[in-house]
């Protein structure tokens, strides 16, 4: 498992939720979809919430917000996503 997956991992897996910001800011994680993305094909239950924020210049936006049920695992989640052929 890369680093970046790692840290995006026990960063939901402690009860946090992620947003793209969180994952650049906190964690050096600039692609956090991607992340997510092989997180969730490797059978983890992410779930995705927009969530309304202001921009810097005040305006209202939808971002993505990632969250892992507590206890989760790939073994007790939705299992693995197919992986699509490019």
């Amino acid at each position: 498992m890369s680093k970046q997956k790692e840290r995006v991992l026990t960063w939901l897996r402690d009860g946090r939720p992620l947003t793209r910001l969180v994952a650049w800011d906190t964690l050096g994680v600039l692609e956090a979809p991607a992340r997510v993305l092989e997180l969730r094909r490797e059978g983890w239950p992410i779930s995705t919430e927009m969530v309304k924020v202001r921009n810097r210049y005040g305006e209202p936006v939808r971002i993505a917000q990632w969250r892992l049920a507590k206890g989760a695992t790939p073994e007790n989640g939705v299992g693995p996503l197919p992986v699509r052929a490019e």
